[in-house]
């Protein structure tokens, strides 16, 4: 089960910016790899919950975008 876009940057509010850039690092990674494979391979047969196309939905449209505007807010506090 995926938490909301509010509840994941809500758990990453106190992370210091290193921390931050990591995770934004792993999110788009995690994306390339996912675009590159397309995954309409025989990986359908597997089922991991949840799916790598939900994960990478939520990934590209909620958790990378909400993630990049906190980094951008902790970035003007640390300038």
């Amino acid at each position: 089960m995926m938490i909301s876009s509010e509840t994941y940057i809500e758990e990453k509010r106190n992370w210091t910016l290193q921390e931050l850039y990591k995770e934004r690092e792993q999110l788009i990674s995690f994306i390339k790899e996912y675009e590159k494979r397309s995954l309409n391979e025989e990986e359908n047969d597997i089922i991991i919950s949840p799916s790598p196309e939900v994960r990478y939905r939520m990934y590209k449209e909620e958790y990378l975008p909400e993630l990049e505007k906190l980094i951008a807010e902790k970035e003007q506090e640390n300038s």
